[in-house]
């Protein structure tokens, strides 16, 4: 199973003037949790920290994906995290193909529809 994590601020922006929404206080050990001794594709590892990229063990085609372009096209699961943040201008996720399943203030798990 491919499993993406993607850090959105309250309007599905990833960037916004081209950084990261403010994450909460709990992302970086669910990131952390979530690469434990698990595969990562080779541009996840191009944009994970040292910090994550040293939990996770090989290389592979499941595992963790952070990348929009490898979430967009092939995740299964996508966990997503809000940041407080609410910025009408950025660079938006459009949910196209996922089914949202669990939703609560600050995290939701989408499925991938392949109907």
């Amino acid at each position: 199973m491919k499993v993406g994590i993607l850090l959105l601020d309250k309007n599905d922006n990833y960037l916004i003037n081209g950084k990261l929404p403010k994450r909460p206080g709990y992302d970086k050990a669910l990131l952390t949790a979530l690469a434990t001794q698990q595969a990562r594709t080779v541009k996840a590892a191009e944009l994970l920290p040292p910090s994550i990229l040293n939990v996770g063990n090989q290389f592979g085609d499941t595992g963790l994906l952070i990348g929009i372009r490898e979430i967009s096209q092939t995740a299964h699961l996508l966990i997503v995290v809000r940041g407080e943040d609410s910025n009408e201008v950025g660079n938006k996720f459009r949910f196209e193909g996922f089914n949202k399943m669990v939703s609560t203030k600050e995290l939701e798990l989408w499925v991938r529809d392949y109907d």
